[in-house]
Order: structure tokens, then C-alpha cells, then sequence
């Protein structure tokens, strides 16, 4: 596939990638579901000190959608998009936390001579590789011929394991695994946005607002009607 194929993406294409966003990262039962059992592997795996598990748990996260969705609202300029993908963002990130918290509440032992926790320190690396990993992960999104790759690029984003260390931590009180955690998550969240903000400018997404709006628009109305539903019985 040449350079070029790469970044041209019709103006459908365009439109299958917003509505496909916007579907993979709506917080209904599937996602939560995922991310709930994402983060209780995630979570244990790092209590085992089992990097194979964590591996696992990064494997099966739906998070990476919905900071997807965030950038592509930005792009697009799109204020909805952007507003409905950080609140969903922000509340998978309290799920995972919460649920590593307990999981850390009730296995305090898991952290005894925990080489996996030892091993995470802040370093410019893990915005490289965040930065990389995102504007791989937008590729594949808007590229089907290479979306086969998302699984990999699943494992290389750590998004949910440092999450799952913070919520830990909280449960132990301790300020140290804190501060270390919530500082990776910052520069690996921050990677992959600036990682896919390139990449989706770079394949012309800003032409792709009306579709953004539209596509939001409906899932505003479906979520209405749901409602309505809900409350009628």
C-alpha cells in the first residue's frame, strides 16, 4: 500500500469511520461490559505480578474508541462529538479505577514484592511510544486493509494498566504508586491523542464535521427514544 493510499480516505470512508467510532464507543451494555471485564484482568494480572494477564486485559478494553472519538471530534470540530467522548472517557476511567480499587482492597497481598509495579517509572519514552501507538491505531481505523493490526496496537497503548495501578494504589493509600501511575497515564493519554490528531489531519477528517454532527445527532435522538420507551412502560 503506497504512502499516498494511506492518508486518501473518501469522503464515504470518512463517513464509515465517524459512524463506526461513534458506535464502538457508545457506553452501552457491550462496552461496559468489556471494560469492566478489561479492567478486573488488568487488575489481576498486575496483583499476580502476570504479564501475560495484563496483556490479556489490554486485549479486550473498548477505551481506546471513545479517546479515539475524542480526537476526531476535534478534528472535525465537532463540539458535540468531542463533549460526549470525554464524559464517556472520563467515566470509563472512574470504572476502571474503582474496580481495581476494590480488586487491591481485597487482595492487599498481591503487592508484595511486585516486580510488575516496581518496573513503571515516568519516562519521555512512554509518550514515544503512546505517540506512535496512536497514530497506528487511527490508521487502522480509517484503513481496513491494515485494521487487522488493532489488536497489536491494543497491547502497545497502556491506557488500562496504569489505571488499574492508580486504583490499586488508592486502595493501599499510597501517594508514591499515586502520583508514578496517574503521571504515565497523562503522558500515554496525551501520546495517543497527539498521535492520532496527525494522522486523522493528515487524511483530511476536518471535511468531515456534517457527518460528525449528524451521526451524534442520531444517537442523541435513539437515546431519547429509549427513554421515552423506558419511561412509557
Amino acid at each position: 500500500m503506497s504512502e499516498e493510499a494511506l492518508l486518501k480516505v473518501s469522503k464515504h470512508d470518512q463517513e464509515k469511520v465517524v459512524a463506526g467510532l461513534v458506535e464502538k464507543s457508545h457506553p452501552g451494555s457491550p462496552y461496559n461490559l468489556l471494560l469492566v471485564f478489561s479492567a478486573i484482568i488488568v487488575a489481576c494480572g498486575i496483583l499476580m505480578d502476570n504479564t501475560p494477564i495484563i496483556i490479556g486485559g489490554m486485549l479486550v478494553t473498548p477505551l481506546l474508541s471513545p479517546i479515539l472519538a475524542i480526537v476526531l471530534g476535534i478534528t472535525t470540530g465537532e463540539v458535540s462529538l468531542v463533549n460526549r467522548s470525554a464524559f464517556i472517557t472520563m467515566r470509563s476511567i472512574l470504572m476502571v479505577v474503582i474496580v481495581s480499587l476494590i480488586l487491591g482492597f481485597l487482595f492487599p497481598d498481591g503487592m508484595a514484592q511486585n516486580n510488575f509495579v516496581m518496573s513503571i517509572q515516568p519516562n519521555i519514552l512512554y509518550v514515544i511510544v503512546a505517540l506512535i501507538s496512536g497514530a497506528a491505531a487511527t490508521f487502522a481505523w480509517t484503513n481496513e486493509d491494515i485494521n487487522s493490526a488493532l489488536p497489536g496496537v491494543a497491547v502497545a497503548i497502556s491506557i488500562v494498566p496504569p489505571l488499574s495501578v492508580l486504583g490499586i494504589g488508592i486502595g493501599h493509600l499510597s501517594v508514591e504508586l499515586i502520583r508514578t501511575s496517574f503521571i504515565i497515564f497523562i503522558l500515554n493519554f496525551l501520546g495517543i491523542m497527539m498521535g492520532s490528531l496527525i494522522v486523522f489531519s493528515l487524511q483530511q477528517f476536518y471535511k468531515a464535521k456534517r457527518a460528525a454532527h449528524k451521526v451524534v445527532l442520531e444517537e442523541q435522538k435513539e437515546a431519547e427514544r429509549a427513554k421515552e420507551e423506558k419511561n412509557g412502560k
